[in-house]
């Protein structure tokens, strides 16, 4: 009944500036929930802000900004140790429940470190106001606090020994904590004591079990059940009356039943491709309740849902929390600044307190997913592919080669020239006819100059014909079938006859008798000592240089003729 009573105090706590009331006449545009929430200077619909709130979209955000210290910095997460239910009351009561001193400073930061969420705002960037306030209890309903753990709200003071009667020494009156001190808050404002008399109020009419909050005591846990439709009843009572001065007026109390316009859409296809985009989560809400309050009433459609949503499943049980080695300690502490200042000495890792590093973990990090690994250095580049070299060429076993000959003239000189010209094939030059003939008019005077050449040395180089070096052995050529054979063996001329050729002299010559007996005689008798042994005379010693090549050839020479001429086979030329 206080909050549909226009003229009462919590109907004009809703203004857009913080802490001072709702000016009359009421108009939405200066109401807290027609304002953006971090730009007052903007105007937004009024809609946007109940279908926000009630969906919980700014719940995960600092509750605490304004504060000192990095509890009240932008964007920042107080990381709680256990825990941390939602906690009203009034200013004095929350002191003692956290265990702080009442009048000094430090009221919010008491409250964390004893693991208890309160609202605290006191920063420009999103300013406080009764708006900003449905909106932490919203999320303390849903269990969306950072930190809250849970569903849990606590009260310092007990709901039920309140006085909401207009004789109240509190409510209305001023009393507590006012930004602007007590004689501007009695004449446009109001203070923290009437803000705990309207939360209690919010929460009975946004819970289905509201009535239940009357009957909690002091550290009670209460539960509140959130029904959306009581929410959005809230919107109705809020702009009762009020002039249309914005664009969008407040809308008909069945939009901000979300729920039933989503089942609208669900069960027609129709409105759900056309208001949802096939997504029940992107509705439309303000044109689906306008469809259904302009056509489909008309046309008898229905607004339940297609099935009734399951319960949600109940939250499985935390799992207990792993202890960490002194190592990972150790890289958890180095690797949160707040850990290493707080429980190690002088910010040294050796110095730590390691079983409350392990509370800290067990209790906020773990909950707050905060790394606990060790910084790795980047791995080194892996090395560039190279490919194999390609395996060598398989080689087939050289060709055998005839064993080498001595140096014989002309074929010497052939296979030097072939050898040469095998080196240099591979470049092929065009040669004109000119010069391929100069070539060989070239190459043949070399081969006759080598072999002039060599001829020289040769004869130079021959030993002399002497008692003790042997000559060569040359083979003279058969001038007709039956000549003798002769062998130079030494410094003489040695004549040696086989059997055949015995017998055959012997045929034509004859042994000796009558008229020429004694020359005949005397030729078998040289026949008979060359047949039966050899015999070597000494030549006599040159009185000059050795006979040259030339002097020995015509000795040989005279000898084959007096061989030839029948001047006896056993004559013998010393």
């Amino acid at each position: 009944a206080l909050l549909r009573d226009k003229d009462f105090v919590f109907r004009s706590m809703w203004g857009a500036e913080p802490w001072k009331k709702w000016p009359q006449p009421f108009q939405l545009r200066d109401s807290c929930f027609a304002r953006v929430r971090d730009d007052h200077a903007k105007h937004q619909d009024v809609s946007v802000y109940f279908q926000e709130t009630a969906a919980g979209t700014h719940c995960n955000t600092n509750w605490y900004e304004g504060n000192p210290g990095d509890l009240g910095r932008s964007g920042w997460v107080h990381p709680f140790k256990a825990q941390a239910p939602a906690l009203l009351g009034f200013d004095e009561r929350i002191d003692d429940y956290c265990g702080h001193d009442a009048g000094k400073s430090g009221h919010a930061q008491a409250c964390v470190d004893r693991n208890l969420n309160i609202l605290s705002l006191y920063g420009n960037r999103v300013p406080y106001n009764i708006c900003r306030n449905l909106e932490w209890q919203v999320c303390a309903a849903l269990g969306l606090i950072p930190g809250q753990g849970g569903r849990d709200i606590l009260f310092a003071k007990a709901p039920n020994t309140l006085d909401y009667s207009r004789s109240s020494e509190r409510l209305g009156k001023c009393t507590g904590w006012s930004a602007r001190g007590y004689e501007w808050c009695k004449k446009d404002g109001y203070a923290t004591d009437s803000i705990f008399f309207l939360e209690v109020c919010l929460f009975h009419q946004i819970c289905r079990n509201g009535a239940e909050v009357f009957q909690v005591e002091v550290g009670q846990v209460f539960h509140c059940d959130f029904d959306e439709a009581l929410f959005n009843e809230l919107g109705q009572i809020l702009a009762e009356r009020v002039p249309d001065t914005l664009a969008s007026p407040l809308p008909p109390p069945s939009v901000y039943n979300v729920h039933m316009m989503r089942c609208y859409a669900h069960r027609h296809t129709d409105l759900f491709h056309a208001y949802c985009k096939d997504d029940l989560e992107s509705c439309d809400i303000w044109q689906l309740n306008q469809h259904w309050e302009e056509y489909g009433k008309r046309e008898g459609r229905s607004t339940s849902c297609l099935e009734p949503s399951p319960p949600p499943p109940p939250p499985p049980p935390p799992s207990p929390a792993p202890e960490l080695f002194q190592w990972e300690l150790r890289c958890y502490a180095s690797r949160n600044q707040d850990v290493l200042d707080s429980f190690c000495l002088a910010g040294n890792l050796d110095l730590c307190d390691f079983e409350k590093v392990q509370m800290h973990w067990r209790d906020v990090g773990r909950l707050l997913f905060r790394p606990r690994e060790c910084l790795q250095p980047p791995p080194p580049p892996p090395p560039p592919q190279v490919s194999p070299p390609p395996p060598p060429p398989s080689l087939s076993p050289p060709p055998r080669r005839p064993p080498a000959q001595p140096p014989n003239g002309l074929s010497w000189l052939l296979e030097q020239g072939s050898n040469r010209a095998a080196a240099v094939a591979p470049v092929a030059v065009p040669l004109s006819p000119t010069v391929v003939g100069l070539g060989l008019v070239a190459l043949g005077s070399c081969v006759v100059m080598t072999l002039v050449t060599m001829l020289v040395v040769r004869r130079r180089n021959a030993p002399p014909l002497d008692d003790d070096t042997p000559p060569p052995r040359i083979r003279l050529p058969v001038a007709r079938k039956g000549t003798k054979r002769f062998q130079r063996l030494h410094t003489g001329i040695e004549l040696s006859m086989e059997e055949d050729m015995e017998e055959g002299v012997a045929t034509v010559h004859g042994r000796p008798n009558g008229a020429g007996a004694g020359a005949a005689a005397a030729a078998w008798r040289g026949i008979d000592r060359g047949a039966a042994r050899r015999e070597r005379r000494p030549r006599p010693a040159p009185t000059g240089r050795a006979r040259s090549r030339e002097t020995v050839e015509e000795e040989e020479d005279e000898v084959l003729a007096a061989a030839r001429g029948g001047r006896g086979d056993g004559v013998r030329r010393l």
